[in-house]
């Protein structure tokens, strides 16, 4: 059995079947997946979202067992090919634009402080 670390986390479910989010809490957080309280019953489809503004994470889970105001989730994989690769040769590009615009900003910020 994996072990879960206790927390305190605010947290939001989001579904197609609710127009805004669900609030609930993270008490229990382990590799696997997560233990939330809720502070009502609300109908939740099997599979959801979860995102935990704090840690800035959202997973896709799927509920495992539930009580009255509280259900474990576990986390389900990302398939490699919904996954979002990005090419090495892109990253360079990216980081030499990006050091490209901090000399430009340099320039510019030399060129205002003459005028």
């Amino acid at each position: 059995m994996a072990t879960r670390r206790r927390s305190l986390l605010g947290a939001a479910i989001r579904t197609d079947l609710h127009p805004s989010e669900t609030e609930c809490v993270v008490r229990d957080r382990g590799v696997a997946g997560l233990r939330l309280e809720l502070s009502h019953a609300v109908p939740l489809p099997h599979s959801f979202e979860i995102h935990i503004p704090k840690t800035r994470e959202t997973r896709q889970v799927e509920v495992v067992w539930r009580d009255e105001g509280a259900m474990g989730v576990r986390f389900v994989s990302v398939k490699p090919s919904d996954a979002e690769v990005i090419p090495l040769s892109l990253m360079r590009d990216l980081h030499a634009a990006r050091q490209d615009i901090a000399t430009l900003r340099a320039r510019l910020s030399r060129l205002g402080d003459e005028a």
